[in-house]
């Protein structure tokens, strides 16, 4: 069930990062972010690396060692 979860949350948010009908931007704080695509180059692609957010936030990340 992991995989799949993983696999859908990349397709979403590779969507958000291709799709030029999806614009999301966000603040916090004193921060804020215009457009999110524009905050990395692999919206995807950062769930699976050594410190992307599997690794950081999930309580299964010892599926991707």
């Amino acid at each position: 069930m992991t995989t799949e979860v993983d696999s859908s949350l990349h397709s979403f948010l590779f969507l958000m990062e291709e799709s030029p009908d999806i614009d999301i931007s966000f603040s916090s704080g004193d921060e804020s972010i215009t457009q999110l695509s524009e905050e990395s180059d692999g919206l995807g692609g950062e769930l699976f690396t050594q410190d992307g957010w599997i690794a950081r936030f999930s309580q299964y990340k010892t599926l991707y060692k």
